[in-house]
């Protein structure tokens, strides 16, 4: 992101008549509106891309799933349908190869469903990174806005004063 485009301030004023002092107190009044607004999107920009967000989002998914520990369970189930299958009789043996033959498809099916929670929480992480270049952009830009912004008040000030002292 570029830095905002900020409105030249310099308008040639002479500070002894007091219609100039007052379209100078607009422009800047104006130019305040404008980056007041500049930085209330830059700050929507940042409260939107908050990494932590993000993370929060993400450690609530990893929480959610833990298919790691299924597939594990699965490969246990299968082991144990193997040492049935050997200890057992011959007349119960159709019935273990069809039970075995179900679990190795639903651990695949796990298997399946672990790499596809992998490649989202990979998607997370580069998401993270590029709401943290967004936020650190967008913090930056902010900053400077409101330097702007303190810099117009205190100019706007000064000629606030001026024009008092004219109606004085």
């Amino acid at each position: 992101m570029n830095p905002p485009r900020i409105p030249p301030v310099n308008v040639g004023i002479d500070e002894r008549n007091w219609i100039d002092i007052l379209r100078k107190i607009n422009i800047i009044k104006n130019q305040v509106n404008f980056l007041g607004r500049m930085l209330l999107n830059r700050q929507e920009t940042m409260r939107r891309c908050n990494p932590e967000n993000t993370q929060r989002v993400m450690q609530a998914f990893a929480d959610s799933r833990r298919p790691g520990d299924v597939v594990l369970q699965a490969q246990k189930t299968i082991s144990s349908l193997m040492t049935a299958m050997t200890e057992r009789e011959a007349d119960a043996r159709p019935r273990m190869y069809q039970l075995l033959n179900m679990a190795q498809q639903y651990r695949d099916r796990l298997q399946e469903e672990e790499q596809s929670c992998n490649d989202l929480m990979n998607r997370f992480l580069k998401q993270m990174e590029q709401d943290q270049t967004f936020y650190d952009a967008a913090k930056r830009e902010a900053d400077t806005l409101r330097r702007h912004i303190d810099d117009l008040e205190g100019e706007l000030q000064r000629l606030e004063r001026i024009r008092q002292a004219f109606a004085a």
